[in-house]
């Protein structure tokens, strides 16, 4: 797959990423076809894993890890990102880690996990571009468990490119049950509700950072005012999806030298509706 992409001057990445629930215990009850034990074991781990898990475990992740990062390299990826929410983002959260080991209790231990994990990466792969989900409770309204509110979200950023982070990409803090916190309907949440967050954290490092949440038109994601300039060679370009978002990057691609076609499953673009 990455000889192919690469061939169109396109790059691989993929992401790590560890659930808050005992992925081997659950793997082997599936094995046996105990779907009962399975949910049961679920359910339990999703409420209590984050604090029974051993720090032996842990470390037993963190190898995985590592050696995922080689395999990684060696199939040409180009990037990995690490999901820093659910195993991650659990630990680190004042919320919800209630440990009281080197896993547990001042913001130092509560991160302890999440650097290392950026570590093991760079050791198994030294060149490879890190992008990191870093994940925020955010507040009025207080949304999301599995992270950490800004203060310490930023205070994490920093140390975290000094561990060899390349960019980061600000997103709400998950693990709260309620999916529409994790991928909030429509309307339910105003326009570009992340930006301050990612702007704090964009403030406090040197890196790109990247955000989600409400960004409705090309402009939302810029700070500056976007200049559109030709493509100096004339390029046919695809935009998948015909959306409000993607017809309106159409629309602005189009300004330059590029012939723009838009590729919508339902038959009809959003200026069409």
């Amino acid at each position: 797959m990455a000889d192919a992409l690469h061939e169109f001057g396109c790059k691989l990445g993929l992401q790590v990423f560890h659930p808050e629930y005992d992925t081997v215990a659950v793997a082997e009850l599936f094995a046996k076809g105990d779907m009962a034990g399975a949910r049961a074991k679920l359910h339990h781990d999703m409420q209590y894993y984050i604090n029974e898990v051993t720090g032996e475990r842990l470390q037993e992740i963190l190898v995985h890890i590592t050696a995922l990062a080689r395999r990684a390299t060696q199939a040409g990826a180009d990037a990995i990102e690490v999901h820093g929410d659910r195993l991650i983002g659990s630990l680190c959260s004042p919320l919800i880690n209630q440990r009281t080991d080197e896993y547990g209790g001042s913001f130092e231990n509560r991160t302890r996990f999440a650097r290392a994990v950026v570590r093991a990466i760079r050791e198994g792969s030294p060149d490879i571009c890190i992008d990191y989900k870093l994940p925020i409770i955010t507040e009025n309204p207080q949304l999301g468990r599995g992270g950490l509110f800004i203060d310490e979200a930023v205070e994490l950023a920093k140390l975290l490119e000094a561990d060899g982070v390349d960019t980061f990409h600000v997103g709400q803090a998950n693990h709260t049950g309620n999916l529409n916190d994790t991928i909030p309907a429509m309307g339910t949440r105003p326009e570009c509700f992340m930006a301050p967050y990612a702007r704090r954290v964009k403030e406090a490092v040197s890196v790109p950072v990247s955000t989600v949440g409400r960004i409705m038109t090309p402009e939302d994601g810029y700070e500056y005012k976007r200049v559109i300039t030709p493509a100096g060679t004339p390029r046919k370009i695809a935009v998948v999806g015909g959306g409000l978002v993607g017809a309106e990057t159409a629309e602005y691609i189009a300004q330059g030298d590029c012939e723009v076609t838009i590729v919508e499953m339902m038959g009809q673009i959003a200026a069409e509706e």
